[in-house]
């Protein structure tokens, strides 16, 4: 797990009972709206619409466009955590890893309604606003989770990393450089291979230090 996100608020019970295609339908009109508008113009009406409900059976399934957005948020994230799971079953090296988790997630980005989505939502995680009470939406990394993520998948033996605080700080570091990446994927009129091309040295630059063997 990459990331942790504190208080999710979750669709009812009712939005996991619908059937698979009307919940599918649903979440597909979802989608679209905030691949056409950013969070905070984002209408229920146009949603509903879209999916062929009525807008009271929409709250019978998210309190409100807070709500929506915290699903949308948690379910962007599972995405990627199921993606770094399956991966790390035939990974056994963390730079490896995280190299094929950029890479999908550009991947994803290469359709322009999926680019026009996650640029929507990470614009919305990154100004850190609720739109409920305009409080500081509380989105943060973990550090015990970027701790637990590695310890599940790979040997701390393997780095460089002679104490517990040593070794966060390195995960700090990996992460650092990650966040940065998607960020810069999904900022207007960017190129992807420059990105991924910088993201791939930032690890090898971090991989082998940054000063030179004595002597060379």
């Amino acid at each position: 797990m990459l990331f942790y996100m504190e208080d999710f608020a979750l669709p009812t019970d009712t939005f996991y009972r619908l059937p698979e295609e009307k919940r599918e339908r649903l979440v597909c009109a979802i989608y679209q709206e905030l691949s056409r508008v950013p969070v905070t113009e984002m209408s229920i009406n146009r949603i509903v619409h879209q999916a062929g409900i009525s807008r009271g059976s929409f709250y019978q399934y998210f309190t409100d466009r807070d709500d929506l957005v915290d699903f949308l948020i948690g379910d962007f994230l599972n995405r990627i955590q199921a993606f770094t799971a399956a991966e790390a079953a035939s990974c056994t090296d963390c730079f490896v890893l995280m190299r094929r988790i950029i890479r999908e997630i550009r991947r994803f980005g290469d359709l322009p309604e999926n680019r026009a989505f996650a640029a929507n939502l990470l614009s919305h995680i990154r100004s850190g606003w609720s739109l409920r009470s305009g409080c500081i939406h509380k989105t943060h990394i973990g550090q015990a989770v970027m701790v637990d993520w590695y310890d599940r998948y790979f040997d701390r033996a393997a780095l460089n990393a002679d104490t517990d605080e040593t070794f966060s700080l390195i995960l700090e570091l990996l992460f650092t450089v990650f966040r940065s990446a998607v960020a810069e994927l999904y900022a207007p009129n960017v190129d992807a291979d420059r990105v991924i091309d910088r993201f791939d040295r930032k690890l090898e630059i971090l991989q082998r230090g940054m000063l030179r063997a004595a002597g060379r």
